[in-house]
């Protein structure tokens, strides 16, 4: 089983070697967003490898091998697609989300999540290889930049609703916070009072 920063390494990894540049830094002109027409999500892409890519051909396409994403018909005459996948897992509980995407010149800036079920959670184990794909217009030849936020025990349902409350921003932390982190805090902040309960009674000692 992969975990949440794991994954999210993989992913990075796995879009420095699509052939397109992953920059960094900010910018001080604005990117445009760039309109999704379609989303293809499921949970057998039959991609094996975490990819994020941008393919602008039928041929990029079927190099992928991917049976669902093949069967989609995406008219690449005037479309490109956007491909997240997060590879081989084990189990249930794994989802891609593509949440925007903008673009500023020739590069191309993907927005997304990457969940893993939480550590106790149920699952099936079943072998999947889950991904989320959209169709955008036609991009032609970019470079690639990723921010794609690693989640754990988060329902795909929910992120997007939130996403849709949150007009959409791209990686809005208020809806893709994670769990595990905020019941760390948690368990800190009470550490913390029995450590000073414990002083106190040593001082009345």
């Amino acid at each position: 089983m992969f975990k949440p920063m794991m994954l999210l390494a993989s992913l990075v990894l796995a879009a420095s070697l699509t052939g397109c540049a992953t920059k960094t830094g900010p910018t001080m002109t604005p990117a445009t967003p760039v309109a999704i027409q379609n989303h293809i999500t499921g949970d057998q892409s039959g991609i094996t490898q975490p990819t994020v890519k941008v393919i602008n051909s039928t041929s990029e396409l079927e190099a992928l091998n991917s049976p669902a994403l093949n069967a989609a018909g995406v008219d690449f005459a005037n479309n490109s697609l956007i491909v997240l996948a997060l590879g081989e897992q084990t189990s249930g509980g794994y989802w891609a989300k593509i949440t925007a995407v903008e673009r500023l010149g020739d590069v191309v800036t993907v927005y997304g999540a990457a969940n893993a079920p939480a550590g106790d959670a149920m699952n099936t184990a079943v072998m999947t290889t889950p991904f989320d794909a959209v169709v955008v217009p036609a991009l032609g030849a970019v470079d690639l930049q990723t921010h794609i936020k690693s989640l754990q025990g988060k329902d795909a349902g929910d992120v997007e609703a939130c996403m849709m409350n949150h007009e959409g921003k791209p990686g809005d932390e208020a809806c893709m916070a994670g769990d595990k982190e905020e019941e760390h805090d948690a368990d800190d902040a009470d550490d913390a009072k029995e450590h000073k309960h414990e002083m106190k009674d040593k001082d009345a000692e």
